[in-house]
């Protein structure tokens, strides 16, 4: 029974995916700017391969009698619509989710911040040292 209740609803999550990588693929090729048609594509197979991995658990969790079928069937296509209407979202306001030199600028402000505090409690062991 769990078997035909899974593939019933194959049916309908095979089509639906279509939809959802659409979601995906578009916001990111809205986002990614430069790389030609390279990044995309290795994005886009990094999809693919996130959704057959959530697919294939779903249903080996609905088999096991883990999930419900319906539960199991639909996982995949639940978390990558939520992925794809984040990516929306961004593609929407422009963001530069895929540009590394913003993630270098963040991680320099981060890093400033790191020392900073580093330096106040190294400052406050050598005060204590005193006192």
């Amino acid at each position: 029974r769990v078997a035909f209740d899974l593939e019933w609803h194959h049916k309908f999550t095979v089509a639906f995916s279509c939809i959802v990588m659409f979601l995906i693929g578009g916001s990111i090729g809205a986002i990614v700017k430069r790389g030609g048609l390279g990044v995309p594509v290795i994005i886009a197979v990094i999809f693919f391969i996130i959704m057959y991995l959530l697919t294939t658990n779903g249903d080996k969790l609905a088999k096991e009698g883990c999930i419900n079928p319906i539960i199991g069937a639909w996982v995949s296509n639940i978390l990558l619509l939520i992925t794809g209407f984040y990516f929306l979202k961004k593609a929407k306001e422009d963001s530069q989710l895929f540009e590394l030199d913003v993630y270098k600028m963040q991680f320099a402000k981060l890093k400033v911040k790191f020392l900073a505090v580093l330096e106040k409690i190294k400052h406050r062991k050598i005060s204590e040292n005193f006192n």
